[in-house]
């Protein structure tokens, strides 16, 4: 039953997959004809040569749930692997505890970003020429580089302030170096024999 969360992980993002395959294109999806009919159809065309994006709403509101579950799901591996990794039978007891609330703190921060993301952009379809502004940038925009781009350098420095304990505890590097020197010694014995 180890294998349980990512199990049911990988059946959340093929669910999703396949839901978006599996659901219809709505009219005008990929445009419709240009308004103006010169760049429309321009002489001596025998069809459409121009299409103008349309609402996005339009476009893409049978395909939200769907993007919202693939994304979080994606979110939960991308994560599942990295507990996997800081894993360690020889790290600290005592700071394990902060190291894994820290860990799920940017876990939701991170999921909370995209959800966030995910929702700017719905509510722009309500007015796409008015904008709201996060900064510089429209909110959605300010979020993905903020939110979705800025998020995981928390991991990063997790990583790199909990190294010594999580990733590579002294016992362990103590363990790899007997494995290596015991690996070594293997060969150079083999060597001599043949």
């Amino acid at each position: 039953m180890k294998y349980l969360p990512a199990i049911i992980v990988l059946a959340l993002v093929w669910t999703a997959v396949l839901w978006v395959f599996l659901s219809f294109e709505p009219m005008e999806a990929t445009g419709r004809p240009h308004t103006e009919v010169t760049f429309a159809t321009p002489q001596g065309s025998t069809g459409v040569a121009m299409m103008q994006g349309g609402d996005g709403g339009l476009r893409h509101e049978h395909i939200v749930v769907p993007g919202l579950l693939l994304g979080c799901s994606m979110i939960a591996m991308f994560c599942m692997m990295l507990f996997w990794v800081c894993r360690t039978k020889h790290a600290d007891p005592d700071s394990a505890g902060y190291f894994w609330n820290l860990m799920v703190m940017v876990v939701l921060v991170y999921v909370g970003a995209f959800i966030l993301l995910c929702t700017t952009y719905q509510m722009s379809w309500l007015e796409p020429t008015e904008p709201d502004y996060l900064g510089p940038f429209p909110m959605a925009t300010s979020l993905m580089f903020l939110g979705m781009y800025g998020v995981p350098l928390g991991f990063v420095v997790l990583y790199v302030l909990f190294f010594e304990d999580r990733i590579l505890p002294q016992a362990a590097l103590k363990e790899f170096r007997e494995i290596v020197q015991a690996a070594k010694a293997a060969d150079a014995a083999e060597q001599e024999a043949s």
